[in-house]
């Protein structure tokens, strides 16, 4: 079997999705799925595996924009999955009401993001910045994630234990502020 490792071409992409689809075990797209599939991909960056004119394999990178409550696009999107600066994801996106609050973050994986940040915001912005004041709330940079994103609130991660609140009534309204009407969402299987 001699297979040839190479850059998509335009023509090649409706073989290269369906080649896709088998590998993730999709059932085949509707016209509207292929459609956006399409346009999402990036031929420069996704690659196939040849057979002759079969392909039997695929990789590629999609560029994907993170858009958080309050409609804002982080900064450094796309590739905001990658996301390591605890002081600007939170800058990043609005908030419900006004939030005035010093977390204590934890990190063992990116230790530079450990330490105490003050996050002051509303619905027009926020900044968020470290600072030398006592701790309001503790928690680790994964349940800062899931809050920044609107998908568990502050206080259910309390209740699962996994968010300390150090000083009484700062979690009901980080609780509050942090809270999103849009759930997070990613439409692309992967």
């Amino acid at each position: 079997m001699a297979t040839e490792l190479r850059m998509l071409r335009d023509v090649e992409w409706n073989a290269w999705s369906d080649t896709l689809n088998r590998a993730f075990g999709e059932p085949p797209p509707s016209p509207e799925q292929r459609a956006l599939r399409r346009e999402l991909t990036e031929t420069g960056r996704s690659f196939g595996v040849w057979d002759g004119a079969d392909c039997v394999a695929t990789a590629g990178a999609f560029s994907f924009g993170l858009t958080v409550p309050g409609g804002a696009e982080v900064p450094g999107s796309p590739g905001a999955a990658g996301r390591v600066e605890v002081g600007a994801a939170p800058a990043a996106r609005t908030y419900r009401t006004p939030v005035d609050v010093v977390l204590e973050v934890t990190d063992p994986f990116c230790p530079w993001n450990e330490g105490r940040r003050r996050l002051t915001g509303d619905g027009s912005g926020a900044v968020c910045v470290r600072t030398t004041d006592p701790a309001e709330l503790a928690l680790s940079v994964r349940e800062l994630g899931s809050a920044f994103l609107g998908g568990f609130s502050l206080m259910s991660l309390a209740a699962a234990g996994a968010v300390r609140e150090l000083r009484p009534g700062a979690l009901a309204a980080a609780s509050v502020a942090f809270g999103s009407d849009v759930a997070p969402w990613l439409p692309h299987g992967f």
